[in-house]
């Protein structure tokens, strides 16, 4: 017998679903797609490095790929010894699936598909800083960059120099497709994944199906946004 749940159970599930996702910090990389979601929002503001970077300055980066959302998310973590100059890269390649009935409200979950991670000379840490200058990184964004999960686009968050700073670049950027950092970060990628790259002759997708600050759910096309601001 098919049993169908009260509207009222519904809504306040979704409700619990939106205030956990909004009040969740993220703290550090986890295997639970659960704890990945609620935790999200702050991963990709990247409020540890932000607060790490308030109390050490301690040099770092985060590099967010973003295919879809459900098609493809890559992570990058870039550390720097301070004592010796060099770094390591931990690179994480996730995919959306369907893991049954548990949804909690959304039809896709990141799972993780591959990892890596590398250790970085002093000259590839020189070689991502130099990329990264030639993509204006540091410079502020003239407004808002509306960056949304059914897209593509990259989210560079970085402390250097004891200053955190942010960065989005949007499929319809100047150059996005030739991102001097993406191929220094895949020379040490080693996940053996591929990039996930744009339908070829499409430079953004519709806006008419996205439904802002919602998970994506592929069946009705939803999406949500995170915004860059200056």
């Amino acid at each position: 017998m098919i049993q169908h749940r009260p509207l009222i159970f519904v809504v306040a599930l979704a409700l619990v679903a939106s205030v956990a996702l909004a009040s969740c910090s993220y703290s550090g990389p986890s295997n639970n797609p659960v704890d990945r979601r609620l935790t999200y929002f702050s991963f990709l503001a990247a409020d540890d490095i932000r607060t790490a970077c308030a109390e050490n300055g301690a040099e770092r980066y985060r590099f967010i790929y973003n295919a879809e959302y459900s098609r493809q998310v890559r992570f990058y973590e870039v550390t720097v010894d301070l004592g010796t100059g060099e770094g390591r890269q931990v690179t994480r390649v996730l995919g959306g699936r369907h893991i049954g009935a548990f949804q909690f409200g959304f039809e896709n979950w990141l799972l993780e598909q591959g990892s890596h991670r590398a250790l970085l000379a002093a000259g590839d840490l020189d070689a991502l800083r130099g990329v990264l200058k030639a993509a204006r990184f540091a410079e502020v964004p003239p407004g808002d960059i509306e960056l949304w999960s059914d897209d593509y686009y990259w989210l560079v968050s970085a402390c250097v120099g004891g200053r955190f700073h942010q960065n989005g670049y949007t499929r319809s950027s100047e150059g996005f497709a030739t991102l001097g950092f993406a191929k220094v970060l895949a020379a040490h990628d080693g996940s053996g994944i591929g990039y996930a790259e744009p339908p070829p002759g499409e430079t953004r997708v519709s806006t008419q199906r996205r439904r802002p600050l919602k998970a994506q759910e592929t069946s009705e096309g939803g999406a949500f946004v995170y915004v860059v601001e200056p």
